[in-house]
């Protein structure tokens, strides 16, 4: 399990851009990745994605729906690129 954690967006407002890149090490495709949005440490809305979904076609460029309490709150892009190991 690894976590990552973008910088902080001052001046976002509702649609605040991160342009950030983190490597995750995939060991098993059939896992959920967590994507949580916060503020100031209060959970504001995730999103669940399943890890095949980010390793598919070489990767995905995609818009996900973010909940809380089970309430849709919004949508958030996604973008991935898929490079098997030793290439």
């Amino acid at each position: 399990m690894e976590r990552f954690m973008t910088k902080k967006s001052s001046n976002g407002g509702k649609e605040p851009r991160f342009d950030e890149t983190f490597v995750f090490d995939v060991k098993y495709v059939g896992d959920d990745f967590t994507m949580r949005l916060m503020n100031d440490g209060s959970l504001m809305a995730e999103a669940i994605i399943k890890v095949s979904s980010l390793c598919t076609n070489g990767g995905m460029d995609d818009w996900f729906v973010v909940t809380k309490d089970g309430n849709k709150e919004g949508h958030i892009h996604f973008k991935s690129t898929w490079e098997p190991a030793g290439e």
